[in-house]
């Protein structure tokens, strides 16, 4: 036994000796207790051009470009679930906006002030972001989806320690996490271990990946870095740039596009003021908080349930649609109908009549006729028919609502029928939420 011991050291020294080194390892995992506040600085271009469906049926493509900045602190909060769900965090916005030019159109977005508390949950789809004082607009909550958001980079981290050289995939609910894409088809994210300079460890990952977003197809490939600090274990910079192709979809355009973000993170060096306390923050937030406050022509406020999207907006015309799993199943809209004196209304046998004129040989049956008046003033006509398209069979309800001063507004809400639960009750509660102001 001793011959042994004594010939195992020698070839241990004579490994050593001839350079052979074993390689370090390192542990870059994700810290979820970590209840210190972090400062982000966000920055995103985006340049490329969408594709619409113009008045003819034809694609055309107009050229696009975005720049948005993003302040905030934020702290990690208990997850509600596995995967995606166990990743959410407090964040209280010094600053969010962005400025989108579309050809010659130029549109700016803000987050407002009262709103600048958010929790972000995240999603195998992305993003959920909600405000603990409100709903948000359509507007905040595309402005809250970034590219490169600091909770979804922790889904990239390994499992187990890696040397450097080290590759690792992570799961897929990660990469379509990180890419915020509705439907992960196919494709694989590889993440390596470049370098570790003293306290710091550089990652690479880049990948492929085909997938589906508000009903259409779209393929991406990503590619990026970011910056692991060892001693505090904390990403404190991160760089990507994604260019994606997308497919015209049932509720956004298409789109070729390159994105590039750039995100600095640091320990913060005080607690926000106006921050709530972590005890005061629901494990699931009410439905409300989900909702998306919309403002409607004719100066009319509502809130839509979170499941619906905005499709096209003026002042003259919203228009929304719910879509799940790329099917199209209900769509509002909600048109300026013509002013008429105060205290009075168009005729109930004049909009029956433009109801008929609209549907013309689709129309198969008109079956209810009803008017209500709510307690704020309101006066509702309400006529419910049915009928085909294409053979597909369909529900259509309209709406006249007059409010006290004269203003009105007329409403179609569209559905395939049978139709989905969901979707029966949805002009209900609309309805319930429209308001003249």
């Amino acid at each position: 036994m001793f011959r042994l011991s004594f010939l195992l050291f020698a070839w241990l020294s004579l490994v050593s000796g001839s350079g052979i080194v074993v390689a370090e390892d390192y542990d870059l995992s994700w810290q979820p207790d970590d209840a210190r506040w972090v400062s982000n600085d966000l920055s995103v271009q985006i340049e490329g051009s969408l594709k619409i469906t113009n008045r003819e049926g034809g694609n055309e493509s107009l050229p696009l470009k975005l720049i948005a900045k993003y302040r905030f602190d934020e702290r990690p909060l208990p997850g509600t679930g596995r995967d995606a769900l166990a990743y959410r965090a407090q964040r209280v916005f010094r600053a969010a906006g962005s400025r989108v030019t579309v050809k010659e159109k130029v549109t700016t977005s803000i987050l407002r002030a009262r709103r600048g508390e958010i929790v972000a949950q995240l999603r195998s789809d992305g993003i959920n972001p909600y405000a603990l004082s409100g709903p948000l607009t359509p507007e905040e909550k595309e402005l809250l989806k970034t590219p490169l958001d600091s909770i979804a980079l922790p889904t990239l981290l390994p499992t187990h320690r890696v040397a450097i050289g080290d590759e690792w995939s992570p799961p897929e609910w990660a990469a379509q996490s990180l890419l915020g894409i509705e439907a992960f088809i196919k494709g694989k994210l590889r993440c390596r271990l470049e370098v570790v300079d003293g306290d710091l460890a550089t990652v690479t990952f880049a990948g492929l990946i085909e997938g589906a977003d508000d009903g259409a197809r779209n393929s991406i490939e990503v590619s990026g870095e970011f910056q692991y600090q060892l001693k505090d274990q904390i990403i404190t910079q991160a760089r990507l740039v994604r260019k994606e192709q997308r497919e015209v979809g049932p509720v956004a355009p298409g789109m070729t596009v390159t994105v590039s973000a750039l995100l600095q993170r640091r320990f913060a060096e005080e607690q926000p003021g106006k921050a709530t306390a972590l005890e005061e923050i629901a494990l699931n937030p009410q439905p409300s908080l989900l909702s998306m406050e919309l403002a409607g022509p004719n100066k009319t406020a509502l809130v839509c349930p979170p499941d619906w999207k905005l499709f096209h907006g003026t002042d003259q015309i919203v228009i929304l649609r719910l879509v799940r799993d790329g099917d199209l199943l209900a769509q509002c809209n909600i048109t300026v109908a013509p002013k008429v004196s105060p205290g009075e209304h168009t005729p109930d046998e004049e909009f029956v009549a433009d109801v008929r004129s609209n549907l013309s040989d689709r129309l198969v049956s008109m079956d209810d006729i009803g008017v209500a008046e709510r307690s704020d003033g309101m006066r509702i006509l309400r006529i419910l028919t049915t009928g085909k398209v294409d053979e597909l069979d369909m529900e259509w309800r309209y709406y006249l609502l007059t409010a006290p001063d004269g203003r009105q507004l007329a409403i179609l809400y569209s559905m395939k029928t049978p139709a989905a639960p969901s979707t029966v009750t949805g002009d209900e509660l609309l309805l319930q939420s429209l308001r003249f102001e």
